[in-house]
């Protein structure tokens, strides 16, 4: 068991670890505006937090600050990671999951080099080793088990 704390300490250090390490990635693509309200609800933002990012002027600016924020409180309301709660919120908005795969690339590859063995293991330098995201093709007709629409050549 104390095996297990000291992976799970490791871990969590790597996680944090990505969040500074994709810093410059993440102040160039990261809309922050548009996770806000989902890291307060999760308790990795507060309101005072949430006024210091909208204080910057740049988007860069205010994305380097919710990382500030985000590395400094280590994790959430129930222990977990702020940067899992980022790759939540990433995917639930459905707008920037590219963003979310480039981060949990970089934690598989970051575990690696840990020699931390995960779900995945050495599929982490494959193409894609994710899980492929929903398909959220519009539908033909109006039943949830509709076929996906087929693009036309």
């Amino acid at each position: 068991i104390a095996g297990m704390a000291m992976i799970d300490d490791q871990i969590k250090k790597i996680k944090l670890k990505v969040l500074e390490d994709q810093r410059h990635y993440l102040s160039k693509h990261l809309d922050s505006n548009r996770y806000n309200i989902f890291l307060k609800t999760k308790g990795i933002l507060d309101i005072d937090s949430i006024q210091k990012i909208n204080a910057k002027v740049t988007d860069r600016d205010k994305v380097d600050m919710l990382i500030d924020v985000m590395v400094s409180h280590k994790e959430g309301r129930r222990g977990e990671s702020p940067l899992d709660f980022l790759v939540e919120a990433i995917y639930n908005e459905g707008v920037q999951n590219h963003i979310a795969r480039v981060l949990l690339k970089a934690f598989l590859r970051q575990c690696v080099e840990e020699g931390i063995g995960l779900q995945y293991g050495d599929s982490a330098f494959q193409e894609d080793p994710l899980p492929p995201l929903p398909d959220t093709r519009p539908r033909v007709g109006t039943g949830p088990s509709s076929p996906p629409v087929q693009a036309q050549s």
